[in-house]
């Protein structure tokens, strides 16, 4: 399951996008996760709790597949005087707590896949050929026009 991120932060779904059932977390903000029965109830830092269905396993790894998105997107904008060992917890400006300590535990700012301006550059490669791509359909479907 995608996350999505600005330079702020991130949320990651529970489910599939279309799912009625789904719910977007912003992961920065979870405190911990309890396992009760056939459910994990996530615990937010301002005390808010909500039950979900998702095992634990499956909630941190969309945890740390948000907090790698947001990491991302916050390393396009600005990363001036940023060490490569700074660690993402704090890079990334979100709550100590017993989950995201756990799941950022030895990740610094060094561990962020691709470089600088990788992800804006790669991105608006995709949106052009994914233009293109839609545009070629429509011009076959309108007008039988086959390029």
């Amino acid at each position: 399951l995608t996350p999505v991120a600005n330079e702020n932060y991130s949320l990651f779904p529970t489910a599939k996008v279309d799912d009625s059932e789904t719910i977007w977390l912003n992961p920065g903000r979870i405190h911990s996760l309890i396992t009760q029965k056939q459910q994990t109830i996530v615990c937010f830092e301002n005390l808010f709790a909500l039950g979900t269905y998702k095992n634990s396993a499956s909630l941190k790894n969309g945890m740390k597949k948000a907090f790698f998105a947001h990491a991302i997107i916050k390393r396009e904008h600005d990363c001036r005087g940023t060490r490569s060992t700074t660690s993402l917890l704090e890079f990334l400006n979100i709550t100590s707590s017993v989950e995201t300590r756990d799941i950022l535990k030895s990740l610094e700012f060094q561990h962020i896949p691709g470089y600088q301006h990788d992800f804006f550059r790669i991105y608006s490669k995709f949106q052009d050929a994914d233009s293109q791509k839609k545009a070629k359909k429509e011009l076959h479907r309108r007008y039988s026009i086959e390029l």
